[in-house]
């Protein structure tokens, strides 16, 4: 709401980006209220549905998918018992309808830039924020076949700004070998992403956009479902188009659904990077060097 005396609309940066667009608020599940028992839906997914690494992209996806995956999580059909599976099972089926509706509602943007590079900037991940930043000290390292993801803005993204996005690092190439995998299946190695998701990648029905997905995301789901980790009826479907794929093949296949140059924004291919380094660093409490 506005501020009486100066006129600004007050409340968390994620309540301020729902309001400013003329989403309505009106159920707990998604902004939270005080005593409540479970953690809200935006507190992870941002109001805007859009997350960061750790959790899920959500926005405009439609909403019996969104129905169906709480569901999963209930049943423990996908297991996520740190955070989802305890929210699925202490969340009504009514709030779970209003919380999908919201998100469906929502029209995604354009959230991470896909940058090839052999040498990204030295990252470590910051315990305050539950995700990479680079290091204070500056300099550069090998890839690998990693995928190195970092906000643009740490401080605006350890604030939960829901118009704070990403940048992904990955290894030279991996956008046009993705695409080979995601348009053609790679000549036999799996099934095309485009059969079930669309052409576009913008899903079809009550399959859901993959396009535009923060890639660590994807790369975390095609191997849960690849060792069993999420299953369920509809998950089956993936199976198939996972079950033959290795983890050389995972950094690829993420790249060419994540990098949409139509409706995301043409990738970009730079190997000297710290010296437009975007954001802000913020004080890092762990030397941890895993993604």
């Amino acid at each position: 709401m506005p501020d009486p005396a100066t006129g600004e609309t007050t409340g968390s940066s994620s309540q301020r980006y729902a309001i400013s667009r003329g989403y309505d608020l009106p159920f707990r599940v998604v902004k939270g209220e005080a005593g409540a028992t479970i953690q809200a839906c935006g507190s992870c997914h941002l109001m805007s549905g859009q997350g960061h690494p750790e959790s899920a992209d959500i926005a405009g996806l439609p909403a019996e998918y969104i129905i169906r995956q709480m569901k999963y999580f209930k049943s423990r059909a996908r297991k996520e018992e740190d955070r989802m599976g305890p929210i699925a099972r202490a969340t009504s089926d009514e709030e779970v309808r209003l919380a999908a509706e919201y998100f469906a509602a929502i029209k995604p943007i354009p959230f991470v830039k896909v940058i090839e590079t052999a040498t990204p900037p030295k990252t470590y991940v910051a315990t305050a924020g539950r995700h990479r930043v680079v290091v204070p000290d500056g300099g550069t390292e090998p890839i690998g076949r990693r995928i190195i993801q970092i906000p643009e803005d740490v401080f605006r993204t350890t604030i939960r700004d829901p118009h704070s996005p990403f940048l992904a690092y990955v290894p030279p190439g991996s956008i046009a070998r993705g695409a080979a995998l995601v348009k053609t299946g790679g000549s036999g190695k799996t099934i095309s992403c485009a059969i079930c998701h669309g052409d576009s990648l913008t899903g079809l029905g009550e399959v859901p956009r993959i396009a535009g997905l923060q890639p660590v995301y994807i790369a975390r789901q095609l191997i849960t479902i690849q060792n069993g980790s999420s299953a369920g009826t509809a998950v089956a479907l993936m199976k198939k188009a996972t079950s033959s794929v290795t983890a050389v093949l995972f950094v690829p296949r993420v790249e060419g659904v994540t990098a949409r140059p139509k409706a995301w924004g043409e990738p970009v291919a730079d190997r000297n990077l710290l010296a437009r380094q975007p954001g802000r660093l913020f004080p890092l409490m762990s030397s941890e060097n895993r993604q």
